[in-house]
């Protein structure tokens, strides 16, 4: 086997000992549960709980994992799918170990509707309670690229310490 197939909500409930829909909610449940496991230790974004709680999946695993269906409170950038009448986001991550770690090859959608990107940007606002001012989550150029109506994009991100390993640099 090369590779294994995993779903973020079920991966997670299983990790932090909560049921999935506390998971697919991004409620206090969650938020306490990731607390208590130590994955943060203060307020963060969404975004950072997604790729903390994602980086503890990878983990687990012995070979290469691919985690799918991260859900939406996880970023207002992906295109939002119904899976099992639970919302969650067209972006997959692809988690590999070598030698010098844990590493992440990132595919996504991203969103091309403005309003579906801009409700999910104030969802994390209001249930992190941040100020409008707040850098984590502000108004940034690829929302005036998307308000500007662009057709679905599929992009992959690669972590820049992978890409020195792949040139032998590190």
């Amino acid at each position: 086997q090369d590779w294994v197939e995993a779903d973020f909500l079920n991966e997670a409930a299983l990790i932090l000992g909560i049921d999935r829909t506390h998971i697919a909610n991004g409620d206090t449940v969650m938020l306490d549960a990731v607390r208590e496991k130590g994955l943060i230790d203060k307020d963060t974004t969404h975004e950072t709980i997604g790729e903390k709680i994602g980086f503890t999946i990878a983990r687990e695993s012995d070979f290469p994992i691919i985690i799918k269906h991260f859900p939406t409170w996880s970023s207002p950038l992906y295109k939002e799918v119904e899976k099992d009448g639970t919302n969650v986001l067209l972006r997959s991550r692809m988690y590999f170990k070598t030698q010098a770690g844990l590493h992440r090859l990132e595919f996504g959608v991203q969103e091309n509707n403005y309003q579906n990107f801009a409700q999910r940007n104030e969802a994390q606002k209001k249930s992190w309670n941040l100020p409008e001012n707040d850098e984590r989550v502000r108004h940034s150029d690829l929302a005036d690229v998307i308000a500007g109506g662009v057709p679905p994009l599929f992009g992959f991100a690669i972590d820049p310490d992978w890409l020195l390993i792949m040139f032998g640099t590190q």
